[in-house]
């Protein structure tokens, strides 16, 4: 049986509006700077709040996110969505992308299955469709070749804190927990990432400084305290092994 210990009730409005601040690289940076537009379409309804991790909840929105502007090589409209029904609270990412094939949609949640030249991107749907099942959900796909497609991810409703109607309502449960600032290092030799690190970092109150390879960092490390090291470990020149080593 599945050790639900992390699970404390999330607020699915809070989870997507967390999740598209930090994505805007993708969905906004990247794309402008090629000349293209995404436009964004948000419809948050409060619905009931549900059980679950928020990391790994994030992660699955945040997967849903980027395939959705990855589907719009021309543009257009991503669209993020929450709602309720009996006894299940929703949230559904969709685009008006190529859409998907009948053959493609039967294999999506496929481990290593991708339609992506790049390799190491064909576990997000596996991974997503897994942590979905742990927190007793499902996912559902509405698709056709040229016109978009929607990833609707819905819970059960939470039987562990629900707010009361009647009394005060405490949403800190699944939203980023701030506290003390802390200096954070960041260093990645991917922009986009950087850019995602610090706005989450910042987000939950720390002060993050952005290092782009690991020499830079060695030098900040030398001259500056710092209270946690995030480093990439693929990176040209000095490995992130070798900067967490010295």
């Amino acid at each position: 049986m599945d050790d639900l210990s992390d699970f404390v009730p999330v607020q699915l409005d809070d989870l997507a509006a967390q999740v598209l601040d930090v994505t805007q690289p993708h969905w906004k940076d990247t794309p402008q700077a090629e000349g293209r537009t995404i436009h964004i379409q948000k419809l948050f309804t409060r619905p009931p709040h549900i059980d679950g991790n928020p990391s790994e909840l994030r992660r699955v929105l945040i997967n849903l996110v980027i395939n959705a502007v990855q589907a719009m090589p021309e543009g257009g409209t991503l669209a993020v969505k929450t709602g309720q029904e009996a006894g299940w609270s929703w949230v559904s990412v969709s685009d008006t992308g190529i859409g998907i094939t009948p053959e493609v949609r039967a294999r999506l949640f496929e481990p290593y299955f991708t339609t992506k030249k790049e390799m190491g991107r064909g576990l997000g749907l596996a991974l997503s469709m897994d942590i979905v099942k742990r927190h007793r959900g499902e996912i559902a796909v509405e698709s056709a070749p040229g016109q978009g497609a929607t990833f609707l991810v819905r819970f059960p409703v939470s039987q562990i804190g629900s707010a009361s109607k009647d009394g005060p309502r405490d949403d800190s449960h699944g939203s980023l927990q701030t506290g003390a600032a802390h200096r954070v290092l960041v260093v990645d030799d991917d922009e986009p990432l950087r850019t995602l690190f610090s706005r989450f970092l910042e987000r939950l109150g720390q002060d993050a400084v952005i290092a782009t390879d690991g020499r830079i960092a060695l030098d900040l490390l030398q001259k500056e305290r710092f209270d946690l090291l995030i480093t990439d470990l693929g990176m040209p020149d000095m490995s992130g092994r070798q900067v967490a080593q010295r």
